[in-house]
């Protein structure tokens, strides 16, 4: 049975060691699933004029709150840094490998 997982591992191409070290991977054989299941269009006749897109619909109508979350994220993260010593926190550099 070793001998037969062993010639398994080695015909193993590039995908499946990418996704076993948990590389992302999208297979060029699926990406029409994909387009469908996010409703976007396969080779659209004619072409839509650049930034007309859906994909730069759904960017439009997400960006208040993507901007009201990063600003939030923005001042919390200045919050922290200038209050950090009243409310106890204390950061550490990272010690190198060497």
């Amino acid at each position: 049975m070793i001998g037969i997982e062993k010639a398994l591992r080695e015909k193993r191409g590039v995908i499946f060691e990418m996704a076993e070290r948990g590389i992302p991977v999208v297979h060029l054989l699926y990406i029409k699933g994909l387009v469908q299941r996010y409703g976007l269009s396969w080779d659209p006749v004619p072409l839509p004029d650049p930034g007309k897109g859906r994909v730069y619909q759904l960017a439009r109508e997400k960006q208040p709150g993507f901007l009201l979350f990063t600003a939030g994220y923005f001042l919390l993260t200045g919050f922290i840094l200038v209050f950090r010593k009243r409310l106890g926190l204390r950061f550490y550099p990272l010690r190198s490998e060497n």
